[in-house]
């Protein structure tokens, strides 16, 4: 994650909650960010990123934990894309784990911090939620048919399927040091997932960055898109939101699941950055990030 975009990505994503006293959500958001930096990106994994982050004291030991998503951009990949519940743990200095390989300088900055990685759990689908109760940590995620995420092509040892069927699902795991537990029977499933709205926030006529805009009507629409209630066009594309998860509020970011009149049984998730001033659009997908200026 050694990148202007992804720096924006975790800094702009992070959802945190802290107690009065203790790690604060800044510093937190800190810490998971000098983590993620530990991993490089190559020609599959194109970009990670943080969300979700939150502080809670999770064993009730007056220290607290870090829970956060760890999801990435993926292109030809022929295993799972990385999309995980981590759990980073401040250990005492003389209780710290012990390193036997030889570290860059980019873990051992990581390290510094007092806290490493203690528990992580792989999601199968899109992440819209993530909360946090005691040591229980529900996550509500939407399952695609086809998805880098969970790969459906390759079934377990005995033939049978492992990725869940399309659809919203809802899992609740506890915690223990080194172990994050899924709960069996605390969960829930739609195979429906409704439809939804683009945000108000980014309705109207977008282009390209750096291309010039004063009229959408008269707007070059090789590079023109625009976002209508239900549906975005442009491009020789007309998209339509089935999922929106806003991430943070200032500035704005959503996770949004599109699927578009060309392939409606496809799925293409990306997050959707506006910035503080409501002017430029970041849209990252699994395989190119596009930046927009708001035309005027």
């Amino acid at each position: 994650m050694r990148s202007y975009v992804m720096a924006a990505l975790l800094a702009i994503a992070t959802v945190a909650t802290a107690k009065d006293q203790g790690l604060s959500p800044s510093r937190a958001g800190e810490i998971v960010g000098l983590w993620q930096d530990v991993s490089v990106n190559d020609d599959i994994v194109k970009e990670d990123y943080a969300g979700f982050v939150q502080v809670v004291d999770l064993d009730k030991d007056e220290v607290d934990e870090i829970v956060y998503l760890s999801s990435s951009y993926c292109s030809g990949s022929t295993s799972d894309c990385p999309n995980s519940i981590d759990v980073l743990r401040k250990h005492p200095p003389r209780k710290a784990p012990n390193v036997s390989a030889p570290i860059d300088e980019w873990e051992t900055r990581a390290r510094k911090t007092g806290y490493t990685p203690d528990a992580s759990e792989q999601i199968p689908g899109e992440v819209m939620t993530l909360a946090v109760q005691g040591n229980r940590i529900e996550v509500v995620f939407v399952v695609q048919k086809n998805s880098p995420i969970c790969k459906r092509e390759q079934p377990n040892p005995d033939g049978s399927q492992r990725c869940p069927a399309p659809g919203r699902y809802s899992w609740t795991y506890t915690w223990k040091p080194g172990a994050l537990t899924r709960i069996t029977g605390a969960g829930s499933y739609e195979p429906h997932v409704p439809k939804a709205h683009f945000p108000e926030q980014l309705r109207g006529a977008w282009v390209t960055a750096g291309i010039a805009c004063r009229d959408a009507e008269t707007a070059d629409p090789k590079h023109r898109i625009q976002f209508d209630w239900d549906h975005m066009t442009g491009k020789g594309e007309d998209l339509w939101p089935n999922a929106v998860m806003l991430l943070a509020r200032t500035p704005w970011t959503w996770r949004i699941i599109t699927a578009s009149a060309n392939a409606p049984k496809k799925d293409v998730p990306a997050v959707f950055i506006l910035s503080q001033m409501e002017g430029r659009l970041i849209i990252a997908e699994q395989t190119r990030v596009r930046t927009f200026d708001r035309c005027r």
